[in-house]
């Protein structure tokens, strides 16, 4: 589970208070709500630390997994010098974060298009924030997966309708412009070498 889809965009961004930084209001990093299972899905690479431990609401204190681009936002050169420090966001409703510290930094990942610069990110886990729930199916089964999982859906959140999409055609629609840029070249490149 995560807050956005894939190929979509990080918008949200929010000030920080980070055992060894001097606070400032006016630097902020962008949020990710993810699930505690979000970097092994998508097989990403965490370069220090380690991954998020199992979620509970009662837990008392919260993990953070930053982006390289994070650390050099935040001034670090070597990636284990930010694992285990203080951190929490700030929030208009101060106790929605109760704080914790850095468990890992994962090399970066371009979760916004290709054209989108990557962004100081910061994961955590916060279920009230999740948006989107991503499934792995057997290419091979598809619709009949499908059907398993609109079924489920159906029995657990009734009141909501079953609304989906494949990566693929998310993707697709992210870089719409460009492939229509990309035919358009390809056709205008044939006319100027028949008119010469």
């Amino acid at each position: 589970a995560s807050m956005e889809p894939p190929s979509g965009y990080v918008m949200d961004a929010m000030s920080f208070k980070m055992e060894g930084i001097p606070e400032d209001d006016e630097v902020s990093i962008y949020v990710f709500p993810v699930e505690n299972n979000y970097i092994d899905f998508y097989e990403m690479s965490l370069i220090a630390g380690s991954n998020f431990s199992q979620h509970s609401p009662d837990m008392q204190i919260e993990e953070y997994i930053l982006n390289e681009t994070a650390l050099i936002h935040l001034g670090f050169s070597d990636p284990e010098e930010a694992i285990g420090r203080q951190f929490k966001l700030n929030f208009t409703i101060d106790s929605l974060f109760k704080g914790g510290t850095i468990k890992g930094v994962v090399k970066d990942f371009n979760l916004s298009p290709l054209f989108e610069k990557i962004k100081p990110l910061v994961l955590f886990q916060k279920s009230i924030w999740y948006s989107t729930i991503l499934i792995k199916v057997d290419s091979m089964n598809k619709m009949e997966s499908l059907q398993l999982v609109k079924t489920a859906w159906d029995e657990l959140y009734p009141e909501y309708l079953f609304d989906y999409s494949f990566d693929d055609d998310l993707y697709r629609a992210a870089y719409r412009n460009e492939i229509q840029q990309s035919k358009l070249s390809k056709y205008l490149t044939i006319l100027a070498v028949f008119i010469a």
